[in-house]
């Protein structure tokens, strides 16, 4: 338990101080750490990834320390001396002042901050106790980790069990970290995500919004049914789910006049989607958008970077795969279809399957959530003051597009497409956080 304890203790600070580069020390400090935590997960798991594939450093505890302290060390010094930088007084002190911005709760308040915990509680004490169940976990996700535990190669275990080798690496890792430090369940790692994630939602939202106001909205996000089910299976959609809203809500901070740190932030975090799920285009919708954006407002800074960040972590994972269809037999892997040949060629009934398949198996299952989106997208159109939620809206109507798109095109390429509605279900959670987001804001 220890080494447990010292190797989370690690991923924290590691991720707070990258976080803390990225905000600056006017964020509040639950807010740098949520985020941080999220970020140091995904860039440290990375990070292993890459010294093992590159450098051939094994998959073992002792090295995995390592690799972790360096990183604490290295964000600690660009930590200081950004904080000169930016005339901060004293670099050490990190403004941990938890009860900033929560000082005289109200009882109703205080009902749904309790609420929140009483959630996150009631995921943890379940995740303590019920281990790794859930098929494609035990199959996939969790049991790559458990071959990393006897085969600290990651090319050779790749090659000794080429069915998974499509799927990036950041459960599994973070699984394997687990079962390094000497404990038999991560399950526990799910509902940290979990309320990190409404942490963040809560304080992205604050920016914008009254403190009631973002924590109603927060707790609808925590009562999600989807959301809180996700807190306790080890499935990749709910860090996914996170990586790309969040990113999508520090976007739409710089946008509205956040500094370019924060564009930074936005871009690691989309990025980091990734290397969460790799099969879906979403990570494409943000750098569209930035690019919109930053003509339109004439913002140059960031042109090159933010794309180049949010793609590189996709081209590395792709970069890898490719190397191993060189090593494995290329036969097993099947060849991208036409998908140009496919748009061109308008099937009028093949769209109306695809929509009917969405709106029965996606749309609907957002319930009361769907219908007040539909109707906030008139009330936003005929309201006479125009505002910047457009810009959420967009960023929604983008993704929508692509969904629908994506959906069209799978069901050339896979003549089941109609029998898996829970994974259609699954892949669209992060449209739930964004619409709630955006709600909160009219």
């Amino acid at each position: 338990m220890l080494v447990l304890a010292i190797g989370l203790l690690g991923v924290f600070t590691f991720g707070f101080f990258v976080a803390d580069i990225f905000l600056g020390r006017k964020a509040h400090i639950l807010e740098r750490i949520a985020a941080g935590f999220l970020l140091g997960s995904g860039i440290f798991t990375f990070v292993l990834f890459l010294a093992n594939w590159k450098l051939n450093i094994p998959f073992g505890l002792k090295e995995s320390l390592l690799i972790l302290f360096l990183l604490n060390l290295v964000s600690f010094l660009i930590d200081v001396f950004y904080a000169k930088k930016r005339g901060v007084k004293k670099v050490f002190d990190y403004n941990f002042d938890f009860k900033e911005g929560f000082e005289n709760l109200n009882f109703l308040e205080k009902v749904i901050v309790g609420l929140i915990l009483f959630l996150f509680f009631s995921s943890l004490i379940r995740n303590l106790y019920w281990p790794v169940l859930d098929w494609d976990a035990l199959a996939l996700y969790d049991f790559r980790a458990k071959v990393f535990l006897t085969d600290k190669n990651l090319v050779n275990a790749a090659l000794d069990n080429d069915y998974f080798v499509h799927y990036p690496l950041y459960t599994s890792l973070m699984h394997l970290f687990v079962y390094q430090t000497g404990l038999n369940n991560p399950m526990f790692f799910y509902s940290f995500l979990y309320i990190f994630f409404l942490v963040v939602f809560y304080f992205s939202l604050r920016k914008y919004v009254s403190r009631f106001r973002s924590l109603i909205f927060t707790l609808i996000l925590a009562f999600t049914p989807e959301f809180f089910h996700h807190s306790m299976i080890a499935y990749t959609n709910l860090p996914y789910s996170l990586f790309i809203s969040l990113g999508v809500f520090y976007l739409y901070w710089w946008i509205k006049g956040g500094d370019f740190p924060v564009l930074i932030l936005s871009a690691f975090l989309i990025g980091l989607s990734s290397w969460v799920r790799i099969t879906e285009p979403f990570w494409m919708v943000p750098i569209l958008v930035f690019i919109l954006f930053s003509f339109k407002k004439k913002k140059w800074k960031g042109l090159l970077a933010f794309p180049l960040i949010v793609y590189s972590t996709y081209h590395i994972w792709r970069s890898y795969i490719r190397f191993l269809i060189l090593k494995l037999d290329i036969s097993s892997f099947t060849l991208t279809p036409n998908y140009i040949s496919i748009l061109t060629k308008f099937d009028f009934i093949r769209w109306m399957d695809v929509f009917d398949y969405l709106y029965e198996n996606v749309f609907s299952t957002w319930e009361a959530l769907f219908f007040a989106f539909v109707i906030s997208i008139v009330f936003v159109f005929f309201r006479r003051k125009r505002s910047e939620v457009f810009i959420l809206l967009f960023f929604i109507v983008f993704f929508l597009v692509f969904l629908i798109i994506g959906t069209y095109l799978f069901s050339f390429t896979d003549p089941n497409w109609r029998e898996i509605p829970d994974s259609a279900r699954r892949m669209s959670m992060f449209f739930i956080p964004l619409i709630i987001y955006f709600l909160a804001l009219l």
